[in-house]
Protein backbone atom coordinates (compact mmCIF):
# COMPACT_ATOMS: atom_id res chain seq x y z
CA UNK A 1 0.00 0.00 0.00
CA UNK A 2 2.64 2.58 1.50
CA UNK A 3 5.31 1.34 -1.81
CA UNK A 4 2.11 1.84 -4.20
CA UNK A 5 1.66 5.43 -2.98
CA UNK A 6 4.81 6.15 -2.95
CA UNK A 7 5.15 4.95 -6.67
CA UNK A 8 2.62 7.44 -7.71
CA UNK A 9 3.58 10.47 -6.08
CA UNK A 10 7.01 9.75 -7.76
CA UNK A 11 5.25 9.30 -10.69
CA UNK A 12 3.57 12.62 -10.75
CA UNK A 13 6.32 14.90 -9.73
CA UNK A 14 8.72 13.48 -12.78
CA UNK A 15 5.64 14.30 -14.90
CA UNK A 16 5.34 17.72 -13.39
CA UNK A 17 9.35 18.14 -13.68
CA UNK A 18 9.30 16.68 -17.34
CA UNK A 19 6.32 19.51 -18.19
CA UNK A 20 8.11 22.15 -16.61
CA UNK A 21 11.73 21.63 -18.77
CA UNK A 22 9.15 21.07 -21.89
CA UNK A 23 7.21 24.56 -21.48
CA UNK A 24 10.92 25.85 -20.42
CA UNK A 25 12.44 24.52 -23.03
CA UNK A 26 9.81 26.30 -25.82
CA UNK A 27 9.76 29.31 -23.52
CA UNK A 28 13.43 29.86 -24.92
CA UNK A 29 12.88 29.51 -28.16
CA UNK A 30 10.10 32.30 -28.33
CA UNK A 31 12.56 34.46 -26.72
CA UNK A 32 15.07 34.51 -29.36
CA UNK A 33 17.67 33.46 -26.80
CA UNK A 34 16.79 35.79 -23.68
CA UNK A 35 17.74 34.43 -19.98
CA UNK A 36 15.18 32.86 -18.69
CA UNK A 37 12.37 34.74 -17.34
CA UNK A 38 13.25 37.29 -19.97
CA UNK A 39 12.64 40.38 -17.10
CA UNK A 40 14.08 43.45 -17.06
CA UNK A 41 16.22 44.63 -14.60
CA UNK A 42 13.94 47.10 -12.67
CA UNK A 43 14.00 50.65 -13.91
CA UNK A 44 15.18 50.16 -17.09
CA UNK A 45 12.77 50.29 -19.81
CA UNK A 46 12.69 47.19 -22.55
CA UNK A 47 13.99 47.53 -26.10
CA UNK A 48 11.81 49.58 -28.37
CA UNK A 49 9.57 47.40 -30.39
CA UNK A 50 10.13 44.51 -27.86
CA UNK A 51 7.69 41.50 -28.47
CA UNK A 52 4.57 40.92 -25.85
CA UNK A 53 4.81 37.12 -24.68
CA UNK A 54 1.22 37.34 -23.22
CA UNK A 55 -0.03 38.49 -26.71
CA UNK A 56 2.39 37.50 -29.27
CA UNK A 57 2.28 40.84 -30.77
CA UNK A 58 4.83 43.29 -31.55
CA UNK A 59 4.20 46.59 -29.18
CA UNK A 60 5.17 50.01 -31.46
CA UNK A 61 5.61 53.90 -29.74
CA UNK A 62 6.73 55.09 -26.57
CA UNK A 63 6.92 53.15 -23.47
CA UNK A 64 6.05 54.64 -20.25
CA UNK A 65 6.29 52.91 -16.67
CA UNK A 66 3.87 52.87 -14.11
CA UNK A 67 4.76 54.22 -10.94
CA UNK A 68 3.25 51.78 -8.78
CA UNK A 69 4.41 48.15 -9.92
CA UNK A 70 6.93 49.37 -12.26
CA UNK A 71 5.47 47.76 -14.90
CA UNK A 72 6.37 49.42 -19.13
CA UNK A 73 3.40 49.41 -21.63
CA UNK A 74 2.62 51.25 -24.48
CA UNK A 75 1.99 54.68 -23.75
CA UNK A 76 -1.55 53.72 -25.92
CA UNK A 77 -2.83 51.69 -23.48
CA UNK A 78 -1.70 53.43 -20.25
CA UNK A 79 -4.11 54.85 -17.77
CA UNK A 80 -3.14 58.30 -17.22
CA UNK A 81 -3.59 60.91 -14.33
CA UNK A 82 -2.90 64.46 -15.11
CA UNK A 83 -1.50 65.89 -12.59
CA UNK A 84 -0.45 70.17 -12.93
CA UNK A 85 1.54 69.66 -16.21
CA UNK A 86 2.68 65.88 -15.23
CA UNK A 87 1.30 62.96 -16.47
CA UNK A 88 1.52 59.58 -14.62
CA UNK A 89 0.54 56.07 -16.07
CA UNK A 90 -0.78 53.12 -14.95
CA UNK A 91 -0.95 49.70 -16.53
CA UNK A 92 -4.76 48.95 -14.38
CA UNK A 93 -7.55 50.98 -12.33
CA UNK A 94 -5.88 49.24 -9.58
CA UNK A 95 -2.31 50.77 -10.08
CA UNK A 96 -4.03 53.88 -10.48
CA UNK A 97 -6.78 53.86 -7.52
CA UNK A 98 -3.63 52.90 -5.03
CA UNK A 99 -1.69 56.31 -6.71
CA UNK A 100 -4.21 58.20 -6.04
CA UNK A 101 -5.29 57.06 -2.52
CA UNK A 102 -1.98 57.61 -1.46
CA UNK A 103 -1.94 60.88 -2.93
CA UNK A 104 -4.63 61.94 -0.89
CA UNK A 105 -2.92 60.92 2.31
CA UNK A 106 0.05 63.31 1.21
CA UNK A 107 2.39 60.98 -0.53
CA UNK A 108 3.40 61.24 -4.19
Amino acid sequence: MISRLFSLVFAAAAMWFVGRLLRSAQGAGQRGGQAPGGAQAPGQAPPRGAGSRASGRRLEGPMVRDKICNTFLAKESALIVQEGDREHYFCSEGCRKTFLEGARGGVS
